[in-house]
């Protein structure tokens, strides 16, 4: 292994990331180190897989915001597509168009989701989480 290993945030997927890919390299580039030793490189492909599905069920969250939501519906897509689901969405009217509405958010998927507004008005402000 390298000679220093720092500790990771566990809620920074990006640096986990960095660090997985880090790893993988290590791995290949020294295979041949390895040799005939094939325990060791068991071991180490199973913490590298166990590591990696961590990752995976690491939650990601986005937001953003919707100029106009219409009564029958607007489509939102998210700026990344979460990799697995979206699996929730929450969204509250920007005031800008006066009023206050109330948002529906329906058809939720891992590219993104429709709002409703029970009103006239202008945008709403959003946040969705998932994996």
């Amino acid at each position: 292994m390298p000679s220093q290993i720092s500790r990771i945030d566990p809620h920074n997927q990006q640096q986990t990331l960095r660090r997985l890919s880090d790893l993988t390299n290590y791995v290949n580039n020294t295979i041949g180190d390895v040799g005939s030793n094939s325990g060791q490189l068991g071991a180490l492909n199973t913490s590298i897989n166990n590591l990696q599905s961590q990752v995976n069920a690491l939650p990601i969250s986005q937001g953003g915001h919707v100029v106009s939501v219409a009564t029958t519906g607007t489509s939102v897509t998210f700026p990344t597509p979460f990799p697995n689901a979206a699996t929730s969405v929450v969204a509250i009217d920007d005031h800008a168009g006066g009023s206050f509405r109330n948002m529906a958010i329906t058809a939720i998927s891992a590219t993104g989701f429709t709002i409703s507004a029970s009103g006239a008005g202008n945008g709403a402000y959003w946040i969705a989480i998932g994996n």
